[in-house]
């Protein structure tokens, strides 16, 4: 409850806010607050997305699909926060890879960028 006594929402967003009410200055560092945990949040996944796939492609010579590919992972793990490795066999992913990232990645690396996905998949959950 806010000092006038208005019922805050179950996710902790000022109520006031949705209601068109005037908002307290105690209101307005809640917000603040809230808006600077779910950026450092975003930036830590986006970091997390960066250095996972930095890491995927440390010990190899990638091509130009390779990196364009994983470029779009990283970029849909920034917008998205986590993806499942499905979305690897759907647009804009098969615009590289028509038939999947198996055509233009061998098994070993497919294998550990599924577990990359899945390892920033659950940062992102937890």
């Amino acid at each position: 409850m806010t000092p006038l006594g208005v019922e805050r929402s179950p996710c902790h967003h000022p109520i006031e806010l949705r209601r068109n009410l005037p908002i307290t200055a105690t209101d307005l560092q809640e917000l603040e607050t809230i808006l600077l945990e779910q950026a450092a949040n975003d930036a830590s996944l986006v970091g997390a997305a960066v250095e996972a796939m930095a890491e995927f492609l440390n010990d190899t010579t990638a091509t130009a699909s390779q990196l364009t590919f994983i470029k779009m992972v990283v970029e849909c793990l920034t917008r998205n926060g986590a993806m499942t490795n499905d979305l690897l066999y759907e647009q804009p992913f098969t615009n590289i890879a028509p038939t999947g990232p198996e055509a233009i990645f061998p098994a070993a690396k497919l294998k550990q960028l599924d577990e990359a996905i899945d390892v920033i998949r659950h940062r992102a959950i937890a």
